[in-house]
């Protein structure tokens, strides 16, 4: 998986042939792809394999059945970066409130390291220098990294 978060949206014209699907899963490989909307899916009820032949099984998905022989979206997410929430399905859209995973928790890290600098500071201990409190931020990410959080070392990695 990459690092970058990398988004594709492409009208593929039907993906009702393995092959199809295949051509489309090679291609979101070979960019890694981590956010993909999918158009023109032409498939009325997505089931978990064709889902996962066609966006491999690092996935989920949220999808919306094609009415006929036209229309169908499909909205896959890599979940080791993604953490989607609040999926909606029009008749001819889709939406959903999607959040990088890991960014939460290094907002907080670096608020509560600089919190302890102001405290450092206001209660007359040694102070850092900004480049110095940049070293400290580091390497208490680095930390986190090592103690195994996956996701601040996926989102770190992308710096």
């Amino acid at each position: 998986m990459s690092s970058l978060p990398t988004c594709f949206v492409w009208n593929v014209r039907g993906l009702n042939g393995r092959a199809r699907r295949n051509v489309v899963r090679e291609f979101l490989v070979q960019e890694r792809a981590t956010l993909v909307c999918i158009q023109e899916t032409k498939i009325s009820v997505m089931c978990n394999s064709i889902a996962n032949e066609t966006l491999g099984t690092a996935f989920d998905y949220g999808y919306v059945p094609a009415i006929g022989v036209s229309s169908g979206i499909l909205l896959g997410w890599n979940t080791d970066m993604w953490a989607v929430s609040e999926v909606a399905k029009g008749r001819f859209s889709i939406s959903a409130k999607i959040a990088r995973r890991g960014f939460d928790s290094l907002f907080f890290l670096i608020g509560w390291l600089i919190w302890k600098e102001r405290n450092a500071r206001t209660f007359g201990r040694d102070t850092t220098s900004p480049a110095g409190l940049q070293v400290v931020i580091q390497e208490e990410i680095h930390a986190w990294c090592l103690t195994g959080y996956k996701h601040l070392r996926t989102l770190m990695a992308a710096t």
